[in-house]
């Protein structure tokens, strides 16, 4: 920079003179240093302040904060009512999916409370989707529990000039507050850890053992058949041209990895495998 002269309260400083230049990197460093102090100090105090549960964060629909910053569920008998609905079919169907096209049938809409914009932040009525069965399931909060490090940071993206933080979620066993029986909830913190584990399993992962959530369709035994030769978990494809099988039958087949690359273990038609399962019931 030429003919530019940098002020603070004290002196000039000229950018293209030596000392001035040295000075001025001297106090940038300073001023990093210490607002990188300020950040730690802010970061720990809110870590403290929610480990006493005080800290104080958006909710969702369902609950609300009572005059005296306590958190209660929402007065609104409707909101109530509905989620109430959701759990209790949840538990009877077991699926989000499930919950997501009885409502959908019914033509019930889910409350939300998008936490965008200034607040307060009013409860809406929307379409129920899938994400929004998903986001009231494997939410703590309305099972009574406080809770703080549900995600974290883990680096991020710059996108049209704008960075993006990108955010993982932690384990349940990992988070770094979490307060049970903290203000009241729609179902207990036993409930909840079922809701998850059945969520978790209902994921068609066959290889991490999850048995995948059940569906229709001619192969009913897909993620519950075992393959007797490798003990992987048993998935579900149509038969090819080439096969002796009928190419619109289906079959059930087990897949297992040599290094890199996968090799089919097991084949046969579903029907086979349905039979000798009602025979053996």
């Amino acid at each position: 920079m030429f003919g530019v002269i940098i002020a603070n309260g004290e002196r000039l400083y000229d950018p293209c003179a030596y000392h001035d230049r040295l000075l001025l990197g001297l106090f940038g460093i300073m001023s990093e240093a210490e607002l990188h102090q300020i950040s730690q100090r802010l970061h720990q105090g809110e870590r403290q302040k929610a480990a006493r549960g005080e800290l104080r964060f958006g909710l969702p629909a369902g609950l609300s904060h009572a005059l005296s910053s306590q958190i209660i569920l929402n007065p609104d008998e409707e909101v109530q009512a509905r989620l109430c609905l959701v759990f209790s079919k949840f538990r009877e169907l077991g699926s989000a999916r499930a919950v997501m096209r009885y409502l959908r049938k019914e033509n019930l809409p889910l409350p939300m409370r998008p936490l965008h914009g200034p607040a307060p932040h009013e409860v809406v009525w929307q379409e129920t989707t899938n994400p929004r069965v998903l986001s009231i399931l494997p939410n703590p909060g309305y099972a009574g529990a406080y809770v703080y490090g549900r995600r974290r940071q883990t680096g991020g993206r710059i996108r049209q000039d704008v960075y993006l933080p990108r955010t993982t979620k932690v384990p349940i066993e990992d988070w770094e507050v979490c307060l049970q029986a903290a203000h009241p909830g729609y179902i207990g913190w036993e409930e909840f850890m079922d809701n998850q584990r059945r969520l978790e399993n209902n994921i068609n992962h066959y290889e991490a053992g999850h048995t995948g959530a059940p569906r229709k369709g001619a192969a009913l035994l897909q993620g519950i058949a075992v393959c007797g030769r490798c003990g992987r978990r048993m998935s579900f494809r149509l038969a090819a041209p080439q096969e002796t099988i009928p190419s619109t039958h289906a079959v059930l087949m087990a897949v297992t990895m040599e290094g890199r690359y996968a090799r089919r273990c097991a084949l046969c038609p579903s029907t086979h495998a349905s039979k000798a399962f009602y025979l053996r019931l």
